[in-house]
């Protein structure tokens, strides 16, 4: 505690002015002034203050309903609200949905990935019957206080994959229900289920050292030679390109240049890893609308990142509208992980989430493989890009808590 300080003074000036004039002569005569010694004492007070816990008030409705077109495979839902009421950010989970005892059609629930959208549209009466596969779908919107974490949710997720995302002190959010099921019914039937959602004060981020999990780690592979030249002890690394490599003096690899181009590769077997890299993109020349690329692709699937100056696009097609496009500070670094979870993806910056994002298939275009450099062919980056810190964790799922 800080201790309170009480100072006691006082203090007396005594003096006296006289002039005595005789003439032209004038006579001052001063009188001395006393002060008495300043005397002061400390004392201490406690001041103890009790923080109350904070009540988590979430507010969802009792009951909701849906109907199944069978006929046309579309479903029409009623949204539901998600009213936080706390004082605080709150994160919304997915614990569970199952089919209530009290429901007279009781079909098992399954992956939506058990049938493809062919298969499902193709399952017999009897198959109809006996299997459904139920979700929740979150709805964008401005009072999540990140961008939505996992959706759709479905019955079968466990862990991670149940969390919805954190809503805003006081935010009011939407989701709804979605299925797949089969399109064989002889008869109406009627679903009852239960979504049981978990709430509770969000963490935040939790600083966890996953070091040892990126096993491939460019630093660790790359040998410069006394000349100034490199080469890598891992020979899966390869270099592909019409300009000499160039490693800078703090081991960043520099990409750019107007007609040239090079890249860097790592051939990838898992459908699953985690990508972690520091990638700084200047101007060159004025062209600031140009770029250097990232690409990860796992046969099916693949993503890519495009590096601006200015900012950073994330497509999973290079060819497609991007899914992302991020505002950065130019002329630094930004540090980047991607996790490439089977067809799901999740883009950190600076430690950040930034996006939780589906990838089509053939994204991947049949490629196993890990790419960074120019991203063209036929005239190089003109985006003068250095990086640095590259490593992968192969069949990782590294997420940032």
């Amino acid at each position: 505690m800080k201790k309170g300080k009480k100072t006691y003074s006082k203090s007396v000036n005594i003096g006296c002015l006289a002039m005595i004039s005789i003439g032209m002569i004038g006579s001052i005569i001063p009188f001395p002034s006393f002060a008495t010694d300043v005397n002061t004492t400390s004392e201490r007070t406690k001041v103890i203050g009790t923080f109350e816990a904070t009540i988590v008030d979430v507010r969802v409705p009792a009951m909701t309903t849906f109907i199944y077109n069978s006929n046309t495979a579309t479903m029409v839902s009623q949204n539901i609200p998600i009213d936080n009421q706390t004082n605080a950010p709150i994160y919304a989970k997915m614990k569970e949905i199952n089919v209530s005892d009290t429901s007279s059609w009781k079909p098992s629930l399954v992956s939506p990935d058990t049938h493809s959208a062919e298969g499902w549209n193709n399952l017999t009466q009897s198959q109809s019957s006996e299997k459904v596969a139920l979700g929740l779908f979150a709805l964008e919107g401005d009072n999540w206080l990140y961008d939505v974490e996992t959706t759709p949710i479905w019955s079968v997720y466990s862990g991670d994959k149940t969390k919805i995302g954190t809503i805003k002190n006081h935010g009011l959010v939407e989701a709804k229900p979605t299925l797949k099921a089969g399109t064989s019914l002889p008869t109406e039937q009627v679903l009852t289920t239960n979504y049981i959602f978990e709430f509770g004060l969000e963490e935040g981020t939790i600083e966890t050292d996953d070091s040892k999990e990126f096993t491939i780690d460019i630093n660790k592979d790359v040998q410069v030679n006394s000349n100034g030249s490199f080469s890598f002890d891992n020979s899966s690394w390869t270099y592909n390109g019409d300009r000499a490599k160039v490693l800078t003096s703090d081991g960043a690899f520099f990409v750019g240049g107007k007609g040239v181009s090079g890249n860097y590769s790592h051939p990838l077997t898992e459908t699953t890893a985690t990508f972690e890299l520091d990638v700084k993109a200047m101007g060159n020349d004025g062209y600031r609308g140009f770029n250097s690329m990232m690409l990860i692709r796992t046969g099916n699937t693949g993503l890519s990142l495009s590096f601006y100056p200015d900012r950073v696009e994330l497509y999973d097609d290079i060819f497609a509208s991007p899914i992302v496009t991020h505002k950065l500070t130019g002329n630094q670094y930004h540090t980047y992980r991607i996790v490439k979870d089977e067809n799901k993806g999740t883009l950190y910056i600076d430690g950040q989430l930034i996006k939780t994002f589906n990838l089509r298939n053939g994204s991947g275009f049949g490629q196993y493989l890990f790419n960074f450099g120019d991203g063209t062919s036929n005239g190089g980056s003109l985006a003068d890009t250095y990086y640095k810190n590259i490593r992968i964790a192969p069949g990782k799922a590294l997420y940032l808590n």
